[in-house]
C-alpha cells in the first residue's frame, strides 16, 4: 500500500490560521478565508485517516496531502511576503516559529512511537523502524522511503509507525528553501510585485513539468520526493500573491463575491471526486495532482468574496474543531493504525478501528489543547531572538538519534551472539537445508532453536539479491555477468540466468562449483524473469533478449539454469510472462546445444491477489510464539503450476529441478528448517541457509548433466 497522507499548516497561537496582520489596504485575505481553510483542513484529514483505515472503501483519499501542501504554500507565501514588504522579515524569527508551531507535537509522537516499538513489535523490524525514526527525527523520511520504493528488496517492508512523517519532511524540506527564494525574488525584482509573481509561476511551472515527467517514469519514488511537490506549495503561493497583490478589483470582486459559495463547493468537489476516483494505481503525483490542487484553490477562493452559505457549514463548530486540532489527528492516527495490530494480535477488524479512531480523537485534543498550544503561547519562547525554539529542536533530535542508536547496539549484539551459534555449527548435518535428509535422523527439523533469529535473517542477504555487482536493480541493462568457481580449466561452463529468485542460488551454486570444477556465469536482474517476458514490458524484455542472444552466441556454455519468480508473479505482474513466450525462449537455448535446467521457484510467502489473503512467512516469524513447526503452509497455498512450472514439464528437451521436498513434507511448507530462518524476507533466501543447500542442487546437477 502506498503510504499516502497529509501535512500540517501554519496555526496563530490560538490554532486559528492566518497570515501576519495585514495593513488596511490588504485587508481583504484577513478573517473571512479562516472557515474555509480549517474546513479544507478538517476535509482532508478526514479523507487521509479513512483511506489508511478502509482503503477499499476510498481508495484515493490520500489526496487530502495535496491540499495540505496547497494550504500550506497559500498561508506560508502571505505570511513571509508581507512582512519582507513591511521590511520586518527576520529568518531567524520565521524558523522559531515554525519550530514552535511543529516540533513540540510531533517529537510527542516520535517519542511515544519509539517506547511503544520496544514494547509491542518483534526485535526483527527494530531495525528498520529505527532508521525511519531517525529520518522523521532529521527530516529526510520522504527521500529514505523514495529509495525503498525503487529498491526491489524493500517491496515487502512492513509499515512503520512513522512512515507517515514523509509529509512532514517535504514540508520542512520546502520551508528551509522558500523564505530565501522568495527574498531573492524581492531583492532581484527590487520590489516589484508583478516579477516577483512571475517568478512564483515560474517555480510552479518547472516543477510541475518534472513532477509530470518523473512521475511517468518513476512514480513510486516521484510520490515522495520534494522536487515533484513544490508545485503544490507554489500554487498556492502564486495564489497567495494574485489575491493580495492585484486588490482590490472592482468587477472581480463583485464576480467572486456573487459566485462565492459555488466556488467553494465547486473545489469540494473536486476534491473528493480525486478521493474516490484515484487509486493506487493512479500515476501520482503528476498531471493526476492537479485536481485536488485545483479544488484546494477554488475553495480558498471563495473566500475571497463576501459571506455566503458555504461559509456558514464551513464555520459549524465540529468542522472548525477538526480543522483546529487536523495536525495532531494526522500525527497519531498512523501510529495507532500500526502499531495496534501488534496489540491485538492481527488485522484490525471494524470494533478495533473504531476505537483507534476514538484513540486518535481523544489523544488528538489532548496535544493540541496540552502541548501545541501552550507551546505555542509560552512567552518565553515567542521573545523576538529566543535561542529556546533552537535548543529545543536540536535537544529532542538528539535524544531520539540516541534512543534509536542504543536499539541499534542491542539488536546488533544479539544478531552476533546468534550469528556466532550458526557459525560454530556449520558443516554439522543438521543445520539448515540438511535437516530434511532422512539419512541425517535430525529431530524436529522444523522447530525453533538457538539459532533461529528472524533479526539475523533480514540482514542475511546473499550477494546475488542484494543488489550489486551480482543483482541488477529493475532499471539497470548491463550485461556484464559475475563469476563463481574454476576460472582456468572449469570442466563445466554454467550460466545462472533470471531475476533475484535466481540470483538466491548464488550462494548454494558457488560451493558446489568448487567442489565439482565448474565455472559460474550470473545473469540476474531483480524483479525480471528474462525468459518469456512480453514485449510490453521493454526493460525486462530487452535485457532478457540481450542475455539469450548472449548466451546463444558464447560456445562455452555448457548449460543454462534458469529460475525466477513465476509463482509470485501476481497482480499487475501477472501479466509480466507469456506461456507460448517462454517455451519459445527455453526451446531457443536448447536449440543452440545447451542443456537447460528450470529450477522450481521455492515455496516462500504467500502472495495475495484480488480475492486471496497474503501471508509473509518472516513477518509470521516475527510475532508468533511458537517454537513448533511456527508458520507452516498449506503446500497447495504456496506449490502451484505457475507459467514456468507447466512450459518446463510440456517440454522433454528441457530438465525440471523440483527442490520442494527440502522445503516441504507431504502437507506443509516451512520457513524454518535445521534451526535457520529459511528466508530473509517473505521470498528470498538467508544467505545462511542457501549455503547448507549446496550439498543437495550439487548432488542434483551432477544427476542432470550425467544423464544427457
Amino acid at each position: 500500500m502506498k503510504p499516502r497522507d497529509l501535512i500540517s499548516v501554519e496555526r496563530t497561537r490560538e490554532g486559528a490560521v492566518t497570515a501576519s496582520q495585514p495593513s488596511r489596504r490588504r485587508s481583504a485575505l484577513r478573517s473571512p478565508i479562516i472557515a474555509e481553510i480549517q474546513a479544507l483542513r478538517a476535509l482532508a484529514v478526514t479523507l487521509v485517516v479513512i483511506f489508511h483505515l478502509w482503503p477499499n472503501r476510498l481508495t484515493g483519499g490520500y489526496v487530502g496531502v495535496d491540499v495540505f501542501f496547497v494550504i500550506s504554500g497559500f498561508l506560508i507565501t502571505t505570511h513571509i511576503s508581507r512582512q519582507i514588504e513591511d521590511r520586518n522579515f527576520a529568518l531567524r524569527d520565521f524558523y522559531a516559529r515554525r519550530i514552535r508551531r511543529l516540533l513540540p507535537a510531533s517529537c510527542l509522537v516520535l517519542l511515544v512511537s519509539i517506547g511503544l516499538t520496544v514494547m509491542v513489535v518483534p526485535r526483527s523490524m527494530w531495525q528498520q523502524f529505527g532508521a525511519e525514526f531517525l529520518a522523521s527525527a532529521f527530516y529526510v523520511q520522504n527521500w529514505l522511503l523514495a529509495g525503498s520504493a525503487v529498491d526491489y528488496l524493500a517491496a515487502e517492508n512492513a509499515a512503520s509507525p512513522v512512515q507517515h512523517f514523509w509529509t512532514l519532511s517535504v514540508e520542512e524540506q520546502f520551508y528551509l528553501i522558500w523564505p530565501l527564494f522568495l527574498m531573492l525574488s524581492f531583492f532581484g525584482a527590487r520590489r516589484r510585485r508583478g516579477a516577483v509573481l512571475l517568478a512564483l509561476v515560474l517555480v510552479t511551472v518547472v516543477s510541475l513539468t518534472f513532477s509530470v515527467s518523473y512521475t511517468s517514469s518513476n512514480s513510486a519514488a516521484a510520490y515522495f520526493i520534494t522536487p515533484a511537490r513544490v508545485w503544490e506549495f507554489a500554487s498556492g503561493g502564486c495564489l497567495a500573491a494574485f489575491l493580495s497583490w492585484r486588490a482590490p478589483w472592482p468587477k472581480g470582486a463583485a464576480c467572486l463575491s456573487r459566485f462565492s459559495g459555488i466556488s467553494g463547493i465547486s473545489g469540494v468537489a473536486l476534491v473528493l471526486a480525486a478521493a474516490v476516483v484515484y487509486s493506487g494505481e493512479t500515476a501520482f503525483p503528476g498531471y493526476a495532482a492537479l485536481l485536488p490542487v485545483i479544488g484546494t484553490l477554488f475553495v480558498i477562493v471563495s473566500g475571497w468574496g463576501r459571506p455566503s452559505w458555504f461559509r456558514r457549514v464551513s464555520s459549524a463548530r465540529p468542522v472548525q474543531l477538526v480543522g483546529n486540532i487536523s495536525y495532531s489527528i494526522y500525527l497519531w492516527h498512523w501510529p495507532l493504525i500500526v502499531l495496534c495490530p501488534y496489540v491485538f494480535g492481527g488485522p484490525l477488524d471494524l470494533e478495533q478501528k473504531v476505537v483507534v479512531l476514538g484513540l486518535t480523537g481523544l489523544l488528538a485534543f489532548g496535544t493540541w489543547r496540552y502541548v501545541e498550544l501552550p507551546f505555542q503561547r509560552a512567552r518565553t519562547w515567542n521573545v523576538v531572538g529566543s535561542k529556546k525554539p533552537f535548543l529545543f529542536a536540536v535537544a529532542s533530535t538528539l535524544v531520539i538519534a540516541m534512543t534509536c542508536t542504543m536499539g541499534f547496539v542491542v539488536i546488533r549484539n544479539q544478531v552476533d551472539a546468534t550469528s556466532a551459534a550458526v557459525d560454530a555449527l556449520r558443516g554439522t548435518p543438521c543445520l539448515g537445508a540438511g535437516a530434511t535428509n532422512p539419512d541425517h535422523e535430525c529431530p524436529d527439523p522444523f522447530d525453533v532453536t538457538a539459532t533461529t533469529d528472524v533479526a539475523l535473517a533480514a540482514g542475511d542477504i546473499g550477494v546475488g539479491v542484494a543488489i550489486g555487482p551480482c543483482e541488477l536493480g529493475a532499471g539497470t541493462v548491463p550485461l556484464e555477468p559475475c563469476t563463481f568457481g574454476e576460472m582456468k580449466n572449469p570442466t563445466m561452463t554454467i550460466a545462472l540466468f533470471g531475476d533475484s529468485h535466481a540470483g538466491q542460488f548464488i550462494e548454494a551454486l558457488a560451493p558446489a562449483a568448487e567442489l565439482h570444477g565448474w565455472k559460474i556465469l550470473t545473469y540476474v536482474k531483480g524483479g525480471c524473469p528474462g525468459i518469456g517476458v512480453v514485449p510490453s514490458n521493454r526493460d525486462c524484455s530487452g535485457w532478457g533478449v540481450n542475455v539469450i542472444d548472449l548466451l546463444k552466441a558464447d560456445s562455452s556454455v555448457d548449460a543454462v539454469i534458469t529460475s525466477n519468480a513465476t509463482s509470485k508473479y501476481v497482480g499487475g505482474m501477472s501479466s509480466m510472462l507469456d506461456e507460448g513466450l517462454v517455451t519459445k525462449d527455453l526451446t531457443s537455448l536448447v536449440d543452440a546445444g545447451m542443456q537447460v535446467i528450470v529450477l522450481r521457484d521455492p515455496p516462500g510467502s504467500v502472495r495475495g491477489d484480488e480475492g486471496t489473503a497474503s501471508l509473509n512467512v518472516t513477518e509470521c516469524l516475527a510475532t508468533t510464539s511458537e517454537s513448533e513447526a511456527p508458520c507452516a503452509v498449506k503446500r497447495n497455498d504456496l506449490l502451484t503450476d505457475d507459467t514456468m512450472t507447466r512450459a518446463a514439464r510440456d517440454l522433454p528437451s528441457v530438465d525440471f529441478m523440483d527442490l520442494s521436498e527440502t522445503f516441504c513434507d507431504d502437507n506443509h511448507c516451512f520457513p524454518v528448517i535445521g534451526g535457520l530462518v529459511v528466508y530473509a524476507d517473505g521470498s528470498h533466501f538467508t544467505r545462511s541457509f542457501a549455503a547448507t543447500l549446496a550439498p543437495i542442487l550439487g548432488d542434483r546437477l551432477v544427476q542432470a548433466f550425467s544423464s544427457r
